[in-house]
Order: C-alpha cells, then sequence, then structure tokens
C-alpha cells in the first residue's frame, strides 16, 4: 500500500527571493487536487484502487506520499502550482495487484488562467520518461459563441483522448450545444481520482475517467425557458440515449428514450424535495421519486442533520431505480436507514 499510515507536514508562506511575489510551500505529505484526471491524491484523498468499474464493491484507504509543493506562483495572468513527490520506491503490488507504474519520482506543475483571450487549465504530470497532460482551453471568438476543448494523454498510448464543443447563446431565450468526444483508446492515470459510485453507503458522483473511457461520438444538448418554466434537451450517440427534462424550483419530470437494439425503449421519471420541519426537527429534507417504464418503481427518503452534526437518512424503495444505473446507483427495495457522524480533529 503506498505510502505510511501517518502523515505530516509544515507549510510556509513568503517570497522566494527579495522583491518577489510571496507563495505557499509545503514539506512533507502532500495533497493534490490538479486534475481528476492525472493528478488527484494524497493524505487526504481516499484511494479505491485503479481497476474498479461501475457495479463493482469498493473499499478505500488513504495514501500518503512525502514531497514538496509550491502554490500561488504568479506568472502574469496565470496562477501556476506545483509538485515533487518521492513515490520511485513503492510498491503497489499488494494494493493493487497487476498495476504497473513508471519507475522514478513524480512531477506536476498546473497552469490556470486567462492567455489573452483563452481561458486556460493545463496539467502536466511526468514520472519516469512518460509526460501526461490534462489541457482544457475554451475562448469565445464572437458574441454569442463558445468554443472549448479538452485533451487528456497518459504519455504511453500513440493516441489521447480528446472533446470539442461549441456552444452558442444568440438566439434569445435559447442555450445550444454540440459536443464531439472521443474517448475511446486505451489510456490508464496514476494519479487520477478514483472514487466509485458508493462512499461510506452514500451514493456519490463517480470520478470521471470510468463515466467516459469508451466514449465517442456527438452530443447534442438544447435548454429553454418558458413561462417560468425550464426545459432541456439531450442526445447522445454514444449511449443512443435521448431525454427531455422539464422543470421549476423543487420538482422536475423526465422523459428518457434509448435505442440499444431494434426496439426504443422508454422512461418517464418525476421527481420533487421540499425542506419542512417535523414536530422538534428542524430542516428535514425530504425527496421522493416515480419512475414509470417497464414498470412502476416509487421511493423516497428523509435527512435530518443535528445541531450536533448527526447525520440520520431514512429511505425506502419499492425497486431499483433504472434511471440512474449508469452512475452505478443501485437502490435495494425495502425501508433502510443509517446514520453518521462527522469528528474534525
Amino acid at each position: 500500500m503506498p505510502g505510511p499510515d501517518f502523515y505530516a507536514y509544515v507549510e510556509a508562506n513568503g517570497a522566494l527571493w527579495d522583491g518577489a511575489q510571496p507563495v505557499k510551500m509545503t514539506m512533507g505529505s502532500l495533497n493534490v487536487n490538479y486534475s481528476p484526471y492525472i493528478a488527484t491524491f494524497g493524505y487526504d484523498t481516499k484511494y479505491f484502487g485503479h481497476r474498479w468499474k461501475i457495479g463493482d464493491d469498493s473499499f478505500w484507504a488513504y495514501y500518503n506520499f512525502n514531497g514538496v509543493s509550491f502554490d500561488n506562483i504568479k506568472l502574469g495572468t496565470i496562477d501556476t502550482r506545483l509538485f515533487y513527490v518521492f513515490d520511485k520506491d513503492v510498491d503497489w503490488s499488494d494494493w493493487d495487484p497487476g498495476f504497473d507504474p513508471a519507475e522514478g519520482n513524480t512531477f506536476g506543475i498546473n497552469f490556470k488562467g486567462a492567455f489573452d483571450d483563452i481561458d486556460l487549465d493545463a496539467t502536466f504530470v511526468k514520472k519516469g520518461e512518460p509526460v501526461a497532460y490534462d489541457i482544457a482551453a475554451s475562448l469565445s471568438p464572437v458574441q454569442d459563441l463558445d468554443l472549448s476543448g479538452h485533451f487528456l494523454s497518459d504519455g504511453v498510448a500513440d493516441e489521447g483522448w480528446y472533446k470539442f464543443q461549441v456552444a452558442y447563446k444568440g438566439i434569445p431565450n435559447w442555450k445550444l450545444a454540440a459536443t464531439y468526444r472521443d474517448f475511446s483508446p486505451e489510456l490508464d492515470f496514476l494519479y487520477r481520482d478514483t472514487t466509485p459510485s458508493v462512499v461510506d453507503g452514500a451514493f456519490v458522483m463517480p470520478n470521471p475517467y470510468v463515466l467516459n473511457q469508451g466514449l465517442e461520438g456527438l452530443i447534442l444538448n438544447a435548454a429553454t425557458t418558458y413561462a417560468g418554466y425550464d426545459f432541456a434537451g439531450e442526445y447522445d450517440y454514444a449511449f443512443k440515449r435521448t431525454h427531455f427534462i422539464a422543470s421549476k424550483d423543487n420538482w422536475s419530470a423526465k422523459l428518457k428514450l434509448t435505442k440499444p437494439e431494434d426496439e426504443v425503449e422508454s422512461l418517464i421519471v418525476l421527481r420533487g424535495h421540499t425542506t419542512s420541519d417535523v414536530a422538534l426537527l428542524k430542516n428535514v429534507k425530504f425527496e421522493g421519486v416515480a419512475e414509470f417504464g417497464e414498470e412502476a418503481v416509487y421511493g423516497g427518503s428523509a435527512t435530518y442533520v443535528a445541531p450536533i452534526g448527526l447525520n440520520v437518512v431514512a429511505e425506502y424503495y419499492s425497486d431499483d431505480l433504472k434511471d440512474d444505473n449508469g452512475l452505478g446507483w443501485y437502490q435495494t427495495s425495502g425501508l433502510a436507514i443509517r446514520a453518521g457522524y462527522y469528528l474534525d480533529f
């Protein structure tokens, strides 16, 4: 398992030389969050293993690498930060069998800010010979037109991942966008986010690597508002899926159409939420859902957070909801109650 179970670090703020702008230097245990694809790790980041896939069970641990990092470095309009960790001799075999990262310590750097008319967020990570990168850039060449691109590489494969988007808002009350992505090449990143679909019993958004890996094709989006209602639609070629959503304040209605084989499958999903006091319990959050597909499924939850910090959730589902299965969220039929308490020390 990477790194020791304990962590310790020192921080200092100041200039590196007379007249220079102050920077923050950290020595010892590091926690890095530059990019969810190539630079997310550290003593305060839960690690679930590189081999997790949607639908698998998961368990986690913290991993700790020692090194040095610098933050708040100003290069004109660009904010710069960098790290160097001493991970050359880390043995991954017990924790992640079959995962064999390159040899050498790891260096990473991130540039973020406006470069002329381009908004840039670029991260580079070098371990041994390969240099992985995650580069996102956007610009508005003319009014109401936004262009953006995202480029990723692990530094080993001949081809990387990329995504282009054109967004237009020149039609009153409308937002239109067309996106093309190709995440089909086989890539693997050492220090990526590994968050699964369920963490400590609660549904969470899984990491973007797993959500996007292997997908290719066009995505079309449109959104508008009318009479106080929000309307949105999306077509995703990779999933052969189209959905339409109408929403207002605390409720929404979705029609989802998919064509995985020869026949079109439809799904209607109604969701609502509200917050109310129940006796002595203040600000209890209620959520409800009803789904109509091959069969009707319904459910809901009540969440209460006590002033002392105790979090209690009660939920009931008649069966699994198909709408969120793509995120790895699978509901168990029946009543479930869970409670948690967060300690910060």
